[in-house]
């Protein structure tokens, strides 16, 4: 049996120092955890529709004694001042 957790979150982009969150990173365990989907709907001030074809990186950010964590890491497309991502 297998469990499914849904996790989703909004932040609001308001100055461009903001900018910095578009890049997201994961952390996550491979002997228990899963990611399977990844999915991004943006709210734009123009109201423009943002095609997102997202591309998974993993990456190794702890690595001791046959334990090891990894990190699902991405960056969200074409985000400004006034988005919600």
């Amino acid at each position: 049996m297998q469990n499914r957790d849904d996790f989703y979150n909004r932040i609001k982009i308001f100055t461009e120092e903001g900018k910095k969150y578009a890049d997201v990173e994961i952390p996550y365990d491979r002997d228990v955890f899963y990611i399977a989907n990844v999915a991004h709907a943006p709210s734009i001030p123009d109201g423009r529709v943002v095609e997102w074809n997202a591309k998974l990186l993993d990456k190794t950010i702890l690595k001791a004694r046959g334990y090891k964590v990894l990190e699902k890491t991405f960056t969200l497309p074409e985000v400004e001042a006034g988005c919600i991502i």
